[in-house]
């Protein structure tokens, strides 16, 4: 069995880096996280485990041991940690969301754009497990990502309800908005190409009557720009 621990780990058992032992045979393990280091993380052939327990040797063991250096937060980071743990836990993911945007809205305003970028850094590495929560964060991305669809595709036809026609009262104006993770070149060949031909095919040919607008989501430049590189 192979043992490995980072500086931020105290191992009480293994203490060898190797351990040989019978197949069959119980093996105890313990760890914990050293002071000034925090979010222990234990893997046992690849899979987390507890800090502490046992398991049956069946073959050859990989335990790997790793934690983070502690993070110092200030009362004002420390709301917006509880509002970015909020968005793994709220029935509704988009609201948890709003409420997480709002927190680092005022955070911002309070420590300027320099110093508030340092401090999301902070809270992000306090707020969220790159590995547990990984799925949950995936599943708040999407639940946003498509809620600003929706919400643009509205606007965008509300804006055209606004905009004065210089076109005959009778047009119609097929609007597309893209998907989520679509980038722009290709944002514009769909709507200036497939869209079009989709709208002709359906017999929609008269250009004096029927025209082809699009509404760009940049739910992709929005979420890496406001969570992922926060």
């Amino acid at each position: 069995m192979v043992v490995a621990a980072s500086a931020g780990v105290v191992r009480s058992q293994p203490n060898a880096d190797t351990v040989l032992v019978d197949s069959g045979t119980s093996v105890s393990y313990s760890f914990a996280a050293r002071p000034g280091f925090s979010h222990l993380l234990v893997k046992l052939d690849g899979q987390a485990v507890s800090a502490n327990g046992s398991f049956i040797a069946t073959g050859t063991h990989t335990l790997l041991a790793a934690a983070d250096t502690a993070v110092s937060l200030s009362t004002q980071d420390s709301a917006v940690v509880v509002a970015a743990r909020g968005m793994l836990t709220g029935s509704n993911e988009y609201a948890a969301y709003q409420t997480f945007r709002a927190k680092a809205d005022s955070l911002t305003a309070v420590l300027g754009s320099s110093a508030a970028n340092e401090a999301m850094r902070r809270i992000m590495a306090e707020s969220f497990d790159p590995v547990r929560d990984a799925p949950a964060l995936a599943s708040v991305l999407r639940t946003v990502a498509e809620s600003l669809s929706v919400e643009q595709a509205v606007a965008a036809a509300g804006f055209q309800a606004r905009t004065p026609s210089l076109n005959p009262p009778n047009e119609v104006v097929f609007l597309y908005v893209n998907g989520i993770l679509t980038p722009d070149d290709d944002y514009r060949s769909t709507r200036d190409g497939a869209a079009m031909d989709l709208v002709g095919a359906a017999g929609f040919t008269d250009a004096t009557r029927f025209a082809v607008g699009g509404f760009y989501n940049p739910s992709t430049k929005l979420l890496s720009s406001q969570m992922l590189t926060a």
